[in-house]
């Protein structure tokens, strides 16, 4: 992640604020609004049968490599980890990792730079945090 301030015209990935929807473009905005409604609509149906809401664990990563490039490491990432379902299409790369359930997106910034998005939600906080955490180191 960048950690300097956030400029009026730089590119995202040269900004360094935290992520908010003032900060983001509207490809960006959407693309990450879609993959969050997605996940909180595949939870919804196990929130509802635990009787709580499940811990939602994410994370951004900006990335010196393509768009593909990142979805592949992505794919693989999740593979070695034992992702189960998994479910790629231009939403991201879903599936479960025991208990979890885990998406990954890749978004273009150019055609050499990348950003990644993970989330992975459970109803054990331990569990969340350690997935998201792998998923995130293994994807450099």
């Amino acid at each position: 992640m960048n950690k300097g301030q956030w400029g009026g015209t730089f590119p995202l990935m040269l900004q360094s604020q935290p992520v908010t929807p003032d900060n983001l473009n509207g490809r960006e905005t959407r693309m990450i609004n879609k993959a969050v409604l997605i996940l909180l609509f595949l939870l919804s149906g196990s929130a509802l049968a635990e009787g709580k809401p499940p811990e939602l664990w994410s994370w951004f990563k900006d990335l010196n490599k393509s768009k593909e490039a990142c979805e592949i490491q992505s794919s693989y990432a999740l593979q070695v980890l034992g992702l189960e379902n998994q479910v790629e299409n231009e939403y991201g790369i879903y599936g479960n990792v025991k208990s979890n359930r885990v998406v990954v997106k890749c978004i273009e910034i150019s055609p050499k730079q990348s950003k990644l998005m993970v989330a992975v939600a459970g109803y054990n906080r331990d569990s969340v945090e350690l997935v998201r955490n792998k998923i995130i180191d293994s994807i450099q």
